[in-house]
Parts: C-alpha cells; sequence; structure tokens
C-alpha cells in the first residue's frame, strides 16, 4: 500500500504530471477518461464517503483506502501512462503472466500445501491462497483479471491465449472458494452478455447455468450465509 502512495507521488511530480491531469466532468477541457465513467466514479467515491461517514471507524477507513482511494490511484496512473499501442500490449501481457504464474503456484500447492495457513487445510475447508495469506486476497486480484481477458479475448483480440489465461483465472477462483468473487465475476459477465447485442441472447442460458452450478455445488442456504459473512 506504501508502495502505490510512493508510486502516485512520483507519477505526479515526474514530467509534472500534476498539470496534465483533469478530473472535471464537464467536456470543456480534455479529458482521458469518458463522460459516462466520470459520473459512474463520482458517484463511486461519494457512495464510498457516505459509508465511511456513517461508520467512522479506524477499520472502516482501512478498508476506504485499500478498497476505494489505492484503486482510484492506480487508475489514475494506468490512464494515464498509458500514450501508445504497445503500452496497452504490454499491460495486457503482463495479465497473461501474472495468471499463468499464479495458476502454477495454486496447483503446486493444491498438491503440496505449500504456504498455506492451517485455517484452509483439511480437516477445515481446503482453500488456496497462493502467495497470499488468505484466498480473498487471491480472489480480489485474479476475479477482474480474468474477467478482462475474457471480454478483451471476445471484443479485441480473438487469440487463443488470451482465452485459455481467463479460464485459468476462473479455476483458480474455483480453488480459493471465494463466493463473492464468483458472484461478481458472474454479475459482470452477466451484464456483459445482456448489453452487448451479438451476445445477448445467451444471457438467461448463462444465468441459468450459474444458478443451476449453484445448487449443485453448494448448499443454497450455506451460499448464501457465507456471502452475508463476506460483505458484512
Amino acid at each position: 500500500e506504501l508502495m502505490i502512495i510512493l508510486l502516485f507521488i512520483i507519477f505526479l511530480i515526474k514530467n509534472k504530471k500534476y498539470k496534465k491531469i483533469n478530473l472535471k466532468i464537464t467536456n470543456k477541457s480534455f479529458n482521458k477518461i469518458p463522460k459516462a465513467w466520470r459520473y459512474i466514479l463520482l458517484s463511486w467515491v461519494l457512495a464510498s464517503l457516505i459509508g465511511l461517514a456513517i461508520n467512522p471507524t479506524f477499520l472502516a477507513i482501512g478498508i476506504w483506502r485499500a478498497y476505494f482511494l489505492e484503486p482510484l490511484i492506480f487508475l489514475i496512473i494506468f490512464i494515464y501512462s498509458i500514450n501508445k499501442r504497445e503500452d496497452k500490449e504490454i499491460i495486457v501481457k503482463s495479465f497473461l503472466i501474472l495468471i499463468f504464474y499464479l495458476f502454477l503456484v495454486t496447483i503446486y500447492q493444491y498438491f503440496t500445501n505449500w504456504n498455506l495457513p492451517n485455517a484452509y487445510i483439511y480437516p477445515n475447508v481446503h482453500r488456496l491462497t497462493a502467495i497470499f495469506s488468505q484466498p480473498n486476497m487471491l480472489a480480489l486480484l485474479i476475479a477482474p483479471l480474468a474477467s478482462f481477458l475474457f471480454v478483451y479475448f471476445l471484443e479485441v483480440n480473438k487469440k487463443m491465449y488470451y482465452l485459455i489465461a481467463s479460464l485459468l483465472g476462473f479455476i483458480i477462483l474455483f480453488f480459493t472458494k471465494s463466493h463473492g468473487a464468483l458472484l461478481a465475476v458472474s454479475i459482470a459477465l452477466l451484464f456483459y452478455f445482456i448489453f452487448e447485442k451479438s451476445y445477448r441472447k445467451f444471457s438467461i442460458t448463462i444465468c441459468a447455468l450459474f444458478i443451476l452450478f449453484i445448487f449443485i455445488f453448494t448448499s443454497p442456504i450455506q451460499y448464501f450465509n457465507t456471502f452475508k459473512q463476506q460483505l458484512f
């Protein structure tokens, strides 16, 4: 977390980037963030601040910093650092390398219990963590990357290694047994298929398969109780 803040400070100072960043909502001046996304991000930040004001504890401040402030900082660095097509390709391929690496670590951990805390070893629920100390940390990293690569394969680049990487990411999520991450990915992809006209007819089928998956592989009551615990 300190590295993210340090990176942001260096980013602002280098080449006086702080003069180029534009956070205005209107279209009167150049802004790399599309107008619709500006309103979404503004609503997202306001909702987080309202939640923080309702529960102003040190724990809440820590969660707000990790889940709202730092992602926003990283988004600004990300958007204003991409200037060429080559920059985008380097970033996307770094996602590929990261997922392939974590998949290999996860498979190794599955068979050896390497670096796996006792809380996730039999007779407890076997949840994999890879290089992290908790399975939800792994799921939090993999869920958006796997979803992004899956849509990237459908929309931008049809090379199979993007699809393979996304599927490996979904397998990692299954090993983490993070119901929150699995639900988030499913809902995100469901919305994508609903709003993308060429795939809209498959959205109902995908939703039905997801519900069937829940009923087959886990108790619905246990699922929603676990999800409630992860939220609250």
